[in-house]
């Protein structure tokens, strides 16, 4: 193992890069070494976009440009000059988007800025959860892999295994999702999520994770794994056969309410409650109200902190993200705090599981929200509106919280 795959990419310095040369590393699965930057040639852009791809189809890794090889082992260092590390990087990443289909998830490129001069560019390609990936470009239409030797075009065979390891991976992620409902409604942690309405919220690490990871520091960095809709006051916490849980304490050691379950493997739950209750200020009304508001802002919320907390445990980006609302068939969503209510549409179902989305940095950046919106237009649907209007323009960009929600 190489110290680039045990440096987070955006610590990875010129030190780095030397202990690769110093360690005499060798050019192999999931590392490789460019002397110069990629051609622009259409040979040379064919070549580059078959090692991407053979990476992302394989195990994932790491291709080291400014870096030069003897005989497959790291030798020396020689910086890219003429052109700027932006630049470069916009065309490699024009380069793989045009060229490789389907799209590549995760994969990102830092410049290394050089004593000597110039700059090394360390580009860190996921395995992909979705393979296989073929290369289009120029003509071709081929799939590629890598072993200890390097790339190589993959056979009707082996093709159909990648196919058949992307199709298995999907599946073990939706399993994981339905397995952890059917074990909430079977009432496995009922004392522990009472209430009417539940957000459920899953996060999974799609690259795949070759060791469990440590959680012993989750104890000390609490306020990263707070569940969603937790109220002022204390947390309960231990160690579970799970991993590691943390809920909302209740007094006297008796705990009720939200939690966050971070699991072994990097795989978050997050789970909250109360988001429906009986309107009782109107004689005889037998009314659901949803909670709107609080229901969208602990959504968000939730998903920038499960974010938050597989990255605190060292799980890697992309992540996929598995929202699912769990109400009562017949309430109505009020969608302002000061709304009456009267002529809203009934859900029909009690249980509603949106498509997942992709979250392809931990680097949650003003307007973030943008990539949960197919979820939160899925929700607003469910209840009868046409989009999430409140949070978001006609255009797609993000509004912000209204002053009312707060």
């Amino acid at each position: 193992m190489s110290v680039l795959t045990t440096t987070p990419l955006d610590q990875i310095e010129e030190r780095h890069l030397s202990a690769l040369i110093d360690d005499k590393l060798q050019e192999s699965q999931d590392l490789e070494f460019k002397r110069d930057i990629i051609g622009k040639d259409d040979r040379a852009k064919r070549e580059f976009l078959k090692d991407v791809s053979g990476f992302a189809n394989t195990a994932g890794g790491h291709l080291v440009i400014g870096l030069a090889e003897f005989e497959g082992v790291a030798a020396t260092l020689h910086g890219i000059t003429g052109t700027s590390a932006d630049d470069e990087i916009r065309r490699l990443n024009s380069i793989i988007e045009s060229g490789i289909e389907p799209r590549l998830v995760g994969l990102n490129i830092r410049p290394v800025p050089l004593s000597a001069g110039g700059y090394a560019l360390v580009i860190r390609i996921p395995a992909s959860w979705n393979p296989p990936h073929r290369v289009t470009f120029g003509g071709w239409n081929k799939y590629f892999a890598r072993n200890s030797g390097g790339g190589y075009e993959l056979s009707v065979e082996q093709l159909r295994a990648v196919f058949l390891g992307g199709a298995e991976l999907e599946r073990r992620h939706v399993e994981f999702r339905m397995e952890r409902l059917a074990r909430l409604e079977a009432g496995e942690r009922g004392p522990l999520l009472g209430g009417r309405g539940k957000l459920l919220i899953h996060l999974v690490p799609l690259t795949r994770a070759a060791a469990a990871f440590d959680l012993s520091q989750c104890a000390r960095s609490l306020g990263t794994f707070l569940p969603p809709g937790h109220r002022p006051g204390g947390l309960d916490y231990r160690h579970n056969l799970d991993g590691f849980l943390v809920q909302q304490a209740a007094g006297d050691g008796v705990t009720s309410g939200p939690y966050t379950q971070i699991f072994r493997d990097g795989r978050i739950e997050m789970a909250g409650t109360g988001y429906c209750w009986q309107e009782n200020n109107q004689p005889g009304s037998s009314r659901i109200i949803t909670l709107g508001a609080q229901l969208n802002i602990d959504l968000l919320a939730g998903v920038a902190g499960a974010v938050t907390a597989s990255t605190k445990v060292g799980a890697a980006p992309p992540f996929a993200v598995m929202v699912s609302f769990v109400g009562e068939a017949g309430s109505v969503m009020l969608t302002d705090p000061y709304q009456h209510g009267w002529g809203l549409k009934p859900l029909d179902r009690n249980a509603l599981l949106f498509d997942p989305v992709i979250v392809e940095s931990p680097d949650l950046r003003e307007g973030w929200q943008t990539v949960v919106k197919p979820i939160l237009d899925s929700l607003w649907n469910a209840f009868g509106f046409e989009r999430c209007s409140t949070l978001f323009d006609e255009n797609g960009g993000w509004r912000g919280i209204p002053t009312s929600w707060r």
